[in-house]
């Protein structure tokens, strides 16, 4: 059955999202509990951080409750973090932003609003989308902030490269993830497809760097290509064959994939029943088409509608 993707996009991983991380009540909380295991201290704002544990009951358990604690302007708040386990391996990686502040666990991570004074729930990469082997398989490093920071990317060591719309830092969505290999490269190439508010979709692919290994197979420290690849496009497509069909488009020579963005000047819109196409009038398809992405070179494939009907594309 042919669907259209704006049905993949609810296939978001919002359906395991909590409400934002509230904090404590300020009564109920012992301070005096909190024992700091590291910290990060943001001068130019005068923010203070700490995760550590906390133990109000002085119980003998090695796993204790885990908080956030924030120091800001001569006060204080604590955050329950949802977790018991690996105090030791938080941190405060600097991605240069002035407005995010992430706090990362061994497998999950959090986004703090400065300005805004939010804290995101706990934020696993991968989850619903895959299963991890064991207790390495779902390691994460090489976070990256994207398009103002509308975006954060990183790599999973059993999973690959995700991607998380953090454009509301309080309730970011974790975005499906395709994965697509040549038989000539190394790595995957991986796709992000984020729909606008507009009902068109922008695409995202990222790869690894395979220079930044770490002493873990597959956990890579650093994404080399973070681009958009084709920005307000169409698509259309059975779900069922969504990596097929990439892969198809990736096989194509060169010299068959149109254009590379759909502000060329030679990509005019055309509208039809309300849907955006974009017509390419001088590739050899000559007919309005859906876009489809050419992940390596950076390209857009398609879609071909027959002429005799533009409610139907016919799959590459």
């Amino acid at each position: 059955m042919r669907i259209f993707l704006s049905i993949l996009w609810g296939w978001s991983l919002a359906s395991f999202a909590t409400a934002q991380i509230l904090p404590e009540s300020g009564q109920s909380f012992h301070a005096e509990k909190f024992i700091s295991y590291t910290e990060h201290t943001d001068s130019l704002n005068d923010i203070h951080y700490q995760v550590g544990t906390y133990n109000p009951a002085d119980s003998p358990d090695i796993h204790l409750p885990i908080y956030l604690r924030i120091a800001r302007q001569g006060s204080e708040k604590y955050y329950d973090l949802d977790t018991k386990y690996d105090p030791d391996m938080f941190s405060f990686p600097d991605l240069s932003s002035d407005r995010l502040v992430i706090i990362k666990g061994r497998y999950a991570f959090y986004v703090y609003d400065i300005h805004q004074q939010t804290l995101s729930r706990k934020l696993q990469p991968g989850l619903g989308q895959y299963e991890g082997e064991d207790a390495i398989s779902g390691l994460y490093a090489g976070l990256t902030l994207f398009d103002n920071e509308k975006f954060i990317l990183g790599n999973v060591q059993g999973f690959g490269v995700f991607c998380f719309d953090i454009s509301d830092p309080a309730d970011p969505v974790e975005l499906m993830q395709y994965a697509v290999k040549k038989a000539d490269e190394e790595l995957p190439f991986y796709a992000f497809l984020y729909k606008t508010d507009s009902n068109l979709f922008d695409i995202l692919c990222a790869q690894p760097d395979t220079s930044s290994k770490s002493l873990i197979p597959r956990l890579y420290k650093r994404l080399k290509t973070v681009r958009y690849v084709a920005q307000g496009i169409a698509l259309a497509i059975d779900i069922s064959k969504v990596s097929d069909t990439i892969l198809k488009c990736l096989s194509l020579p060169d010299s068959q994939t149109p254009l590379s963005r759909t502000n060329h000047p030679s990509v005019r819109p055309l509208l039809y029943d309300g849907q955006r196409r974009y017509n390419y009038p001088n590739s050899h398809w000559q007919s309005p088409i859906a876009v489809h992405v050419h992940a390596v070179t950076g390209r857009i494939s398609a879609l071909l509608y027959p002429k005799a009907s533009l409610r139907e594309p016919t799959l590459l």
